[in-house]
């Protein structure tokens, strides 16, 4: 999960900012309503540094709170929302 991000951000400057930490699977960012995006790494140490290198700092002029989402944001199947547990 990544929040407070500004209301127009595109999900192509959220993957160059978090590709710099590893592989990203998948993204989706919120349009209504905005400031917030889930995005999904091919591993949880990729995750975790996303989290380690991100959270708090800047971008475009506001702290990304940057954590493993709470919840998911809908789907499923047999891997679930998110990929495999």
């Amino acid at each position: 999960y990544v929040g407070n991000l500004p209301r127009d951000v595109r999900g192509d400057e959220v993957r160059e900012l978090f590709s710099r930490v590893g592989e990203i699977v998948d993204i989706w960012v919120a349009r209504n309503p905005p400031g917030f995006a889930y995005v999904t790494f091919a591993t949880e140490d990729q995750s975790q540094g996303a989290i380690t290198e991100f959270n708090g700092k800047d971008f475009g002029g506001r702290p990304m709170r940057v954590e493993v989402a709470k919840t998911s944001r809908g789907g499923g199947g047999p891997r679930g929302p998110r990929g495999p547990r």
